[in-house]
């Protein structure tokens, strides 16, 4: 299995902490796991979260990392990472079932 399920998790782990460095590291991460399964609006809301982790740890937001726009991007991105890999997941599930059913 190729998808990684838990990426979204590690990525608001990682938000919480403010790890913003490793936040866009795993975010690439989800952007291709999502583009595995073309889910669009998934990958275009990691795609986000990357942007603006990445901004985040390249110093845009002051040497506090407290840039209000690029923390509310993040923000906001992860809660739509979050709602699609919940609309995603059992797609995945029954896909990979289906799958496994047909090889047996």
């Amino acid at each position: 299995d190729r998808f990684d399920s838990t990426l979204v998790e590690q990525m608001a782990a990682l938000w919480v902490s403010r790890r913003f460095k490793e936040l866009s590291r795993v975010a690439h991460q989800a952007k291709s796991n999502f583009g595995y399964i073309c889910a669009h609006k998934a990958k275009h809301a990691v795609w986000r979260v990357e942007m603006a982790a990445l901004g985040l740890a390249n110093g845009l937001g002051g040497p506090s990392g407290d840039d209000p726009l690029l923390l509310a991007e993040v923000s906001d991105a992860l809660d739509a990472a979050t709602a699609e890999m919940r609309r995603v997941r059992p797609e995945v599930a029954r896909a990979l079932a289906h799958v496994r059913s047909r090889r047996a």
